[in-house]
This record gives C-alpha cells, sequence and structure tokens, in this order.
C-alpha cells in the first residue's frame, strides 16, 4: 500500500484531523508523518453489522474508532488529565476484565497515548501530556466517548423533551481540569428535579460535578439577550442534543 506524505501545521490541526493522525505516528523536524502499525492496530475494529441511524454522530464515531473497551479507558485516562490509575483501579471503574484492559494499555503506550510509570511494585497509567497529539485526542475523547456519550446516555431518557442541551464555557474549550465542575445547559418541556435525577450517575461515572441550568422555550427566548446568556451563547459549546442551527432558530422565537 502506498502512503501519501503529509506536511501538518500543528497550529491548523482539527478534531477531524485528529483522527487521520490516530493512523500515524513520528513526525520528522519537517513536520512529516509516517504511518504506525501500531496505531493502525489500534483502529482494527469490526465493522459489521448496522448503525442506528438515530444514532448521534459522535457516538457512531466513538464505537468506531475505539470500540467499547479502548474508549473506556480512554475516557477515564483523557478525562482526568494529571492523574494516575492502577491496572484494576481502570478496571474497576471500567467495568472491563483485567485482561482486555491490560492489553488496551499496553497497545496505548506503545502508541504514545498513555505513559506508564512503576513505582516499587505498582504500575501506574496516566495519560501522556507530552504526546504531539495530547490536545486533539483530548478533545477527540471529551466529544466521544469522554463526557458527550455519558451525558448523553443519561439524557436519553428525557431526550423527546429536549430541544437542546450543550455543555459551555471551560469543558467546551478543553481547559477544563479534573477538578472543574461541568455546567450544562438544557432547553425544553422537563423539570429541573428530573434533569438532576438523570444526571446523578453520570456524575460519578465521571467523577465531576455536573452543574445544570433549566430553561423552558419561552424563558430561553425572554432570556436570551440577557447577560447570562449572551455570555454563555458567546463561548464555544459541545452539543449534545440540538446543535447551532437550533440554538439559531430558538433564539429567534
Amino acid at each position: 500500500m502506498a502512503y501519501r506524505r503529509v506536511i501538518v501545521s500543528r497550529r491548523k490541526i482539527t478534531l477531524l484531523y485528529a483522527a487521520r493522525l490516530l493512523l500515524c505516528v513520528g513526525e520528522s523536524a519537517r513536520g512529516t508523518i509516517f504511518p504506525s502499525p501500531v496505531i493502525w492496530g489500534l483502529l482494527l475494529v469490526s465493522f459489521s453489522g448496522t448503525i442506528d441511524p438515530e444514532m448521534s454522530t459522535a457516538s457512531t464515531l466513538s464505537s468506531t474508532l475505539f470500540g467499547r473497551t479502548r474508549g473506556a479507558v480512554l475516557a477515564v485516562l483523557f478525562g482526568h488529565v494529571g492523574e494516575t490509575y492502577y491496572l484494576r483501579q481502570l478496571a474497576r471503574i471500567t467495568g472491563v476484565a483485567l485482561g482486555p484492559v491490560q492489553r488496551e494499555l499496553r497497545q496505548l503506550v506503545d502508541a504514545g497515548l498513555v505513559v506508564r510509570k512503576t513505582l516499587g511494585t505498582h504500575t501506574l497509567y496516566s495519560a501522556n501530556e507530552a504526546s504531539p497529539v495530547f490536545a486533539e485526542m483530548r478533545n477527540l475523547v471529551s466529544k466521544t466517548v469522554g463526557i458527550h456519550d455519558v451525558l448523553l446516555a443519561a439524557l436519553h431518557p428525557l431526550e423527546k423533551k429536549i430541544n437542546l442541551a450543550f455543555v459551555y464555557v471551560s469543558v467546551a474549550r478543553s481547559r477544563e481540569s479534573p477538578q472543574s465542575d461541568i455546567d450544562l445547559m438544557i432547553v425544553g418541556r422537563v423539570q429541573f428535579a428530573d434533569v438532576v435525577e438523570r444526571i446523578s450517575g453520570a456524575q460519578k461515572t465521571l467523577n465531576r460535578e455536573v452543574n445544570p441550568t433549566v430553561y423552558t422555550v419561552s424563558e430561553f427566548t425572554s432570556r436570551v439577550r440577557g447577560n447570562f446568556l449572551k455570555t454563555v451563547l458567546g463561548e464555544k459549546k459541545l452539543f449534545l442534543i440540538g446543535d447551532e442551527n437550533v440554538l439559531r432558530e430558538l433564539g429567534h422565537q
């Protein structure tokens, strides 16, 4: 198979290109990317079966790129950057057996996406912040197997009552720390108490506080020009339900 030479401007790397970077590793001084068998191996997943047309793009992307075990491991490590985990901790948190978790960690370490550190008789794992694709991987994980999928799954029973749901400010900007709260905006025919009940499990999974703000459509449209919503809407957003078009329509009602 012939490979095309790609010159990369790191300032112009996008989330979509991060997916392509998963296929490559090793950057020369001139910025030429070379294919890596390790990265190819990480992406060998089954494409058999059918895709539910109701699934979100992010959910489809996560299952295609990662698979269940790899996605779960990446969600923990890249969702809590700076923290280290034992193998047994990762198995317990992800709910996956030790063997599969260990195999995924070995491949992720070989690919340079995860760091393995030995302290005495203990081996610890963490996201590799020195990786040349760290920022892109963090964004990709956050928008697929990380915060996006966890919160979307939590809100699924309420989805028909929600016009718009998105995460905003620090998380959407990718500036959050492992201790940052997650700010969640919801617009629709749903009660605040129902949202709080649904996201309680997500908070445990993410090990983060989730702060929901809930508006009816009429409340949202009447307050959209107020200082709070103007500030929120001026920031980057990670959409869970709806998109910029829905947001624009609500703003013009």
